[in-house]
């Protein structure tokens, strides 16, 4: 099992030779501070609604919806996997 930050992956060797036998990956978040001087990483499951209304990202994009349901919804619609 091979860590790489926030994914794992086990590799497997057979004769016609080697691929991922299965893989794994934690979602994280990006939280930017309101006033862009601070930038944090969260794992999306440790997330929450308080911190996502504090994010930045609001005053950049305030036509996008930002909340921990639409990361984790949009998570579950690229990897088919809930959080």
């Amino acid at each position: 099992l091979f860590p790489q930050n926030n994914t794992y992956f086990l590799l497997a060797k057979n004769e016609k030779g080697a691929y991922i036998k299965s893989y794994d990956m934690e979602p994280l978040v990006t939280h930017i501070s309101s006033n862009k001087k601070y930038f944090t990483v969260y794992k999306l499951r440790n997330y929450t609604e308080a911190l996502a209304k504090k994010n930045a990202i609001h005053k950049m994009a305030p036509k996008k919806k930002f909340t921990v349901k639409s990361l984790k919804s949009l998570y579950k619609k690229i990897t088919g996997r809930s959080v």
